[in-house]
């Protein structure tokens, strides 16, 4: 049985806050743009600028209500728009902590990148990007005390060996 988790809503509001500040903040300074005494070739590379803002700002509304976590028996699926990422449970490597910011870290499924796969909105595998050599799924973006939720449940049914390897750890 393969059970949906999409994003919290605590994670959803943060994103689209973000994304309609930006767009709030480019719409500023388009209104500005034709006050400022510039060259017409920088007045049009500000406009492609700002275009492009708009673009990712979208991407992120968009992202904010498609991006889901699917477990199931057999591993987990991560869809976001356009891409889905799948792993076995077996190739599951640790549950750990992965940061985006030096302040804040989260728990995260790691795995390294050769065990993962990236699947296109075509159907079509896709190659991994070279920079990244591990791959992580952050678990508070699906349920916000993850460990003591029906996720956190399904993963230590699904894959104990992430749970015992860190009990083991703290044992020596």
């Amino acid at each position: 049985m393969t059970k949906e988790y999409p994003l919290t809503s605590s994670i959803r509001r943060k994103i689209l806050f973000w994304a309609f500040l930006t767009i709030g903040l480019r719409e500023i300074f388009n209104t500005l743009i034709p006050a400022l005494e510039i060259p017409e070739y920088a007045y049009y590379a500000l406009r492609q600028i700002s275009f492009f803002i708009l673009v990712i700002a979208l991407y992120s509304i968009i992202h904010a209500y498609t991006e889901k976590l699917f477990l199931s028996p057999s591993g987990i699926i991560l869809q976001y728009i356009g891409l889905q990422v799948s792993v076995k449970w077996n190739d599951i490597d640790r549950i750990g902590s992965v940061s985006n910011f030096p302040w804040k870290s989260f728990d995260a499924l790691i795995t390294q990148k050769e065990k993962v796969s990236v699947i296109n909105g075509k159907g079509k595998q896709v190659h991994h990007p070279p920079l990244f050599n591990e791959v992580s799924i952050k678990l508070p973006r699906y349920s916000e005390n993850w460990r003591d939720s029906e996720l956190g449940q399904q993963i230590k049914q699904y894959a104990p060996h992430l749970f015992e390897e860190k009990s083991a750890q703290s044992a020596d």
